[in-house]
């Protein structure tokens, strides 16, 4: 009995010494990270400002030319008939 009580109570301590650390090193960790991800959306942003200055003025560029779809496109060839729908 001795013995349980002895892991419960390591157990206890353990947790509650975990519990401290993550309440003060944790927010720390999480500003880094999103004050790295900023830097690389800045830096993401320099780029393209960069880009778009090197662009002779005047200059006309296309980034996307969309595909031409197909659709509903019929031969000549074939007949269209037209039906009603009988209830």
């Amino acid at each position: 009995m001795g013995a349980l009580l002895k892991f419960m109570l390591i157990v206890f301590v353990i947790y509650y010494i975990l519990k401290i650390i993550v309440r003060i090193f944790l927010p720390s960790i999480v500003k880094g990270l999103i004050n790295n991800m900023a830097n690389k959306f800045e830096g993401m942003n320099e780029y393209t400002e960069q880009t778009k200055k090197r662009k002779a003025e005047g200059e006309i560029t296309i980034d996307y030319i969309p595909k031409k779809e197909k659709g509903n496109t019929r031969n000549n060839n074939e007949d269209y008939v037209e039906y009603e729908e009988i209830r």
